[in-house]
């Protein structure tokens, strides 16, 4: 069975390049809802509020939590799960994590296992998963979508579009009304 992630003292994700990805399905069933927490809890409907604002959208398809299996040069296997990845007709795929509160190790999950899993996939799959406008060069884009921002953390995009131009792209949705897409 493969580990939860490739890891080495200084981090949990892969520090040698992913040479193969391909998607999967979850290695773990539904948690009852018994046994989160009341912050998790809040999450989840906060993250599932999320996906349907997202659907709505129309922009392209919207995943909810794909799974992914990989391996490094070192044939290290790991899996990982990022919460959407949107492939949006006019940008391209899209990995978004979906946080109830600012956290800045997400922006590490997201380059540092997400982008290159995804990217490792979108080879592989080829036509299946991107439409002939995406050439192969194109490396997915990230975004972290937050309901509450916290002192010190980068100033969020107007939009998803206007995000995904910032060094660190941010997005704030309180989670009432529609998700900004221009």
């Amino acid at each position: 069975m493969p580990s939860k992630f490739l890891a080495s003292p200084a981090s949990p994700f892969p520090t040698l390049p992913i040479i193969r990805a391909r998607r999967t399905t979850s290695r773990f069933g539904k948690s009852r809802p018994g046994s989160r927490t009341p912050g998790q809890n809040l999450g989840l409907r906060y993250e599932n509020r999320l996906f349907t604002a997202l659907r709505n959208l129309n922009v392209g398809i919207v995943e909810h939590n794909p799974w992914f299996e990989y391996e490094d040069s070192a044939h290290q296997h790991g899996i990982c799960c990022p919460d959407f990845l949107i492939r949006a007709s006019d940008l391209g795929p899209i990995i978004i994590e979906c946080k109830y509160t600012y956290m800045s190790q997400a922006f590490t999950k997201l380059t540092g296992l997400y982008v290159p899993v995804v990217d490792a996939v979108l080879g592989a799959e080829g036509a299946e998963f991107r439409d002939a406008a995406f050439p192969r060069n194109v490396v997915p884009s990230h975004l972290m979508i937050c309901r509450t921002l916290v002192l010190g953390c980068p100033a969020p995009g107007a939009t998803i579009q206007t995000a995904l131009t910032l060094p660190q792209p941010l997005y704030h949705w309180t989670g009432l009304g529609p998700v900004f897409w221009k």
